[in-house]
């Protein structure tokens, strides 16, 4: 098979050759065909099996080539293939008339004068990239042609070992180029419910023949058991390769595939793909489904309960915002476009206008239209908009463009046309009402904007001329003191209304503005299919751009309240976004009173000490970050350790003292524990019966804390213990083993009842120990520290595990906090970057070692303290802010939040191309069944 085929234009042909034989040289086959003769059928299927056999597709871009037609068909059939594309430049063209998706790609220059030999090595080093998936992904593409070209013969789909390794390659190129094409998913998944079915006929067969053998009958049912279990395996991860490779365009259907992988299988892919699902663009909080067609606007009501929207079909959906579903049937009056809805201020009447000039006034209350009809607007509606006290119904249209009358203001109560079209501004398209109601700004296709009296229905005055193109949105603040405009090709501009003057440029392409209701924030969108939230008063974006949509959007709208957005496309995507940022699995972000230097919480995760910057220690209710009852004062406390049940609190200052508290009294137990050196460190045992302390002086102290004193000597002595500071301890679950952490890279196991230790340090870290944690069992150690490394050690045989467990590697990583949940199957990790605001909690597939999904991020500074809460669902974390955040890490409640979040179930059609045979099931049944 060629390593490349060359696209080319003829008048490239000797430099072709050149590049064919510079190939050659560096033993690289390349296709190019040298025939002169015209295109036939024949010929060109010569063509396309080239390129379907060659790893690489080189287009040699020049005028000529882009004009060729054959050269088009070549790069199509390419795309159609998922063959990685290497644009090379042999002369300049205009960038404007490069498809698209040669443009974004990084282009080779080999033109006259270039370095010919630089080219040809970029050239190598682009085929050789990633060569062994590149390769895999031609031969598997082979045979999946091969399978298609046959009619989909069974015989030749994969198996065995070949079809298990196709779908290693599968999972495991979920995020490299080029990505599987949908023929080679099928083709996949027709070979492995060709091999469970073949499976489970020849298993039937052995349990059929061997009936009265029940001991082989019961062997013959497991291998059964298992070959289905490894098939729902292989399933479940090529649905989470499938749910990744589709998060930037279709986050709705990439949910539901996650959903479905869980459900298929609890692996490591599907878990990941999920999280993944939920953390991708945080702010989005729904899809609202049922608006399957272009949809052009979008509104909501004034008591923020029901969102209507406008199609192409011409019906409006009305949507309960509790439910995100349509609440009834769509009001059907248009039978053209409904391009524009509006509320009235009351809520008992919707306005809409479409563009064949129609425009209804509905009484929500009967879902009908008011009669008599608005009749008098001459040209396709644009914009329709009410007065704030609802009397008034402002349109503009289309009559700069075809003609006609253009503007009207009608009285709402009359349904009639208020006086003579406004005739000074016949190219206003869009319309708005000053929030006093006093003035009306008009804009539109002659790219003036002009002020009104509503009263009168006379110009005011005009605004200096900044739109250089079409005015698309024109938007008041609340305060009536700025306007806002897009342009379909120039900058949204911000204008001082009572001045008449620009005051600010935001972005080139949006072409939809509206403020929210506060006036903080305008809200911009247009052909790039994304969202920008602005700071009005910086006129800086809060955040990255908001993506989800398919298409450019058409509509924009604030809910009364300012706390969502949204937003509606040409593709009818009609999405719900939260306006301020949130952390997507936060079950609870709560904000506690001064900052956490410090923070423990009890075993049974009821009570957290927290060490204030106030020289306090405020003890909060796990659950809800309440407070119970009143501080501590701790003069200077550093450190503290709870009790398994919360009744116990030990804290430490910046001095060689330690201090016991009885909780509920918030009295000391007894005197002061006088230690060598500066503690470090503390912990008290399971049972709460025992402490220990780690200080500078590489002193273990375990001390009593029923009579307050110390059981014998330090760990170790006289025996060598730590040469460095002690910075973390750690009880085994059994209270049996301590484990201690130092500066000086070990880890020494200590036996709690002769105080010495279970053999020789554990080594290998290459950096200070920082923290050491037992698994729930007993059974694993972990520890951490400076270099991002995190060791995992069986405590039997003191062997690591593996090689370390790094997330992320660079400028001096730190890991300081580690927690395993209850069934110990997941490993929670702080990270962070040391001299940066770079942090984030990882969490840990314990069995594969790798990581589960998406870093959960989101805290404002250093995280003080990660723990699981009893049932595993949820994971507490602190930081030096005062938050007290519970991530949500429970699956099944990925799968109720992804559904909420998708708000729809799989259609047929992709039921069939995603899961093939497998049974149809509602992913969410909750939710309305599918409809194609």
């Amino acid at each position: 098979m060629p390593d490349v085929f060359i696209s080319y234009s003829r008048q490239d042909k000797e430099f072709v050759g050149r590049l064919q034989q510079a190939l050659a040289q560096k033993e690289r086959e390349a296709w190019l065909d040298t025939k002169d003769i015209p295109p036939t059928a024949e010929w060109l299927q010569e063509i396309y099996a080239a390129i379907e056999k060659a790893d690489s597709f080189v287009f040699v871009i020049s005028p000529e080539v882009l004009g060729s037609k054959v050269c088009r068909l070549e790069l199509s059939h390419a795309v159609k293939h998922h063959k990685r594309l290497i644009p090379v430049v042999r002369r300049d063209v205009d960038p404007k008339d490069v498809p698209e998706l040669l443009a974004r790609l990084h282009w080779i220059f080999c033109r006259e004068g270039d370095d010919f030999k630089a080219a040809i090595q970029a050239l190598l080093t682009a085929m050789a990239t990633d060569l062994d998936h590149v390769r895999a992904h031609t031969r598997l593409l082979l045979k999946a042609l091969e399978w298609e070209g046959r009619g989909r013969e069974r015989s030749l789909l994969l198996r065995g070992g070949e079809l298990r390794r196709s779908e290693e390659w599968l999972a495991a190129g979920r995020d490299r180029e080029p990505e599987p094409t949908p023929l080679q998913v099928q083709f996949l998944l027709a070979s492995r419910q060709a091999e469970t079915a073949r499976q489970r006929k020849t298993l039937a067969a052995v349990v059929l023949g061997l009936v009265v053998a029940v001991g082989l009958a019961a062997a013959a049912f497991y291998q059964y058991q298992v070959a289905s279990q490894r098939g729902r395996i292989a399933l479940s991860r090529q649905l989470a390769a499938q749910s990744q490779g589709l998060l930037d365009r279709e986050l709705d259907l990439s949910l539901l595939l996650a959903v479905e992988a869980y459900r298929m299988a609890d692996t490591l892919e599907a878990r990941g793909s999920l999280q993944a699902g939920l953390l991708h663009q945080p702010r989005l909080l729904a899809f609202l489904q049922g608006q399957n067609k272009t949809a052009r606007s979008v509104a909501f009501s004034p008591d923020g309960k029901t969102l209507a929207s406008g199609g192409k079909d011409g019906r409006i959906t009305l949507y309960d915002l509790e439910t995100r579903l349509p609440s009834g049937p769509p009001l059907k009056g248009h039978d053209y476009q409904a391009v524009s809805v509006a509320f009235s201020p009351d809520g008992k009447t919707l306005a809409s206008g479409a563009n064949d000039g129609e425009i209804v006034l509905w009484d929500l209350a009967t879902r009908k239209p008011l009669e008599p009809p608005l009749e008098g607007q001459e040209t396709g509606v644009t914009c329709v908009t009410f007065s704030p006290d609802g009397k008034i119904l402002a349109s503009s249209g289309t009559g700069a463009i075809f003609g006609g009358d253009n503007l009207n203001l009608w009285e709402v109560a009359t349904r009639q046309r208020r006086g003579e079209p406004i005739d000074e501004h016949r190219e206003a398209m869009y319309v708005a009402f000053s929030p006093n109601g006093k003035l009306l700004a008009t804009a539109g296709y002659d790219q003036r904007i002009i002020l009104w009296d509503a009263a009168t229905g006379k110009p005011l005055y005009h605004f200096l001329n900044g739109q250089t193109d079409i005015i698309t949105g024109v938007a008041f603040s609340p305060d009536g003191k700025l306007l806002a405009t897009a342009g379909e090709e120039n900058n949204v501009l911000l204008w001082d209304a009572a001045q008449r003057r620009l005051v600010g440029k935001l972005l080139k392409g949006h072409t939809c503005v509206a403020f929210s209701p506060d006036g903080k924030i305008l809200a911009t969108a247009g052909d790039d299919n994304c969202v920008i939230l602005w700071d009005a008063a910086t006129q800086q974006p809060q955040g990255p751009p908001l993506k989800g949509h398919t298409n450019a959007v058409t509509g924009l709208a604030f809910s009364p309240d300012g706390k969502t957005l949204a937003s509606v496309d040409y593709d009818g995507n009609l999405l719900l976004w939260q306006v301020q940022h949130s952390l997507p699995l936060a079950g609870l972000q709560k904000k506690c009173t001064g900052a956490f230097q410090g923070a423990a919480i009890s075993a049974d995760g009821k009570v957290l000490a927290a060490i204030s910057d106030d020289e306090t220690v405020s003890l909060w209710e796990g659950a809800t970050g309440g407070p119970l009852g009143q501080p501590l004062k701790v003069h200077k406390c550093q450190h503290l350790a709870l009790g398994p049940d919360g009744k116990t609190l030990a804290t430490a200052g910046d001095g060689k003292t330690i201090t016991l508290w009885e909780v509920a009294t918030r009295r000391p137990l007894g005197s002061p524990l006088e230690v060598k050196g500066r503690v470090k460190i503390l912990a008290l045992s399971p049972d709460g019966a025992i402490l220990a302390s780690g200080d500078e002086a590489k002193n273990i102290m375990l001390w009593d804390v029923k009579t307050g004193q110390p059981l014998s000597f330090p760990l170790g002595f006289p025996q060598k213990g730590h040469a460095n500071n002690v910075n973390s301890v750690a009880f085994s679950p059994d209270g049996k083993t301590l484990a201690s952490g130092s500066s000086d890279q070990t880890v020494i196991l200590w036996d709690i009842a002769s105080r010495l230790p279970l053999g020789p340090p554990l080594t290998g870290y290459d950096n200070p120990i920082t923290k050491v944690a037992f698994s729930p069992d007993g059974k694993t150690l972990a520890a951490s520290g400076m270099g991002g490394a995190i060791w995992l050690w069986d405590v039997g045989t003191r062997r690591p595990l593996g090689a370390p467990l790094i997330w992320q590697e660079g400028a001096l990583p730190f890991v300081s906090l580690l927690a395993f949940s209850p069934d110990g199957k997941i490993l929670a990790s702080e990270w962070s970057r040391n001299l940066s605001d770079e942090e984030a909690v990882i969490l840990w597939d314990v069995a594969s070692r790798r990581p589960l999904g998406s870093p959960l991020k989101g805290h404002a500074k250093s995280i003080n303290l990660l723990a699981f809460a009893p049932d595993g669902k949820t994971l507490t974390a602190t930081d030096e802010s005062g938050a007290l955040i519970h991530w949500d890490v429970d699956p099944a409640s990925w799968q109720e939040r992804a559904c909420r979040r998708a708000n729809r179930n799989l259609t047929q059609g992709e039921w069939r191309r995603h899961l093939g045979e497998e049974p149809h099931r509602l992913t969410c049944p909750h939710l309305p069944g599918p409809s194609d």
